[in-house]
């Protein structure tokens, strides 16, 4: 069970978005927090209070992934 502690929207994006930029550079198995947090400037132990599971803090960045809940584009109808 996660325990949600506040942190400002404006905040929480700047988070996700760091987590976006890490993912695309070094990829799930490289990703690490303390050293998101540093090259980003955020406050690693804001993120750790938040996300105490590295995990959560990437399941919720996929979640927000840009162009996540994008439609697939209409190409048209195709008959059989």
């Amino acid at each position: 069970m996660t325990v949600e502690h506040p942190l400002a929207d404006d905040y929480r994006q700047r988070v996700v978005e760091a987590v976006h930029e890490e993912l695309a550079r070094w990829g799930i198995d490289r990703f690490d927090v303390g050293a998101m947090a540093n090259r980003h400037g955020l406050d690693v132990d804001a993120i750790q209070r938040r996300w105490p599971d590295p995990e959560e803090l990437i399941l919720e960045a996929l979640a927000h992934w840009p162009g996540a809940d994008a439609s697939p584009p209409d190409t048209g109808w195709l008959r059989t």
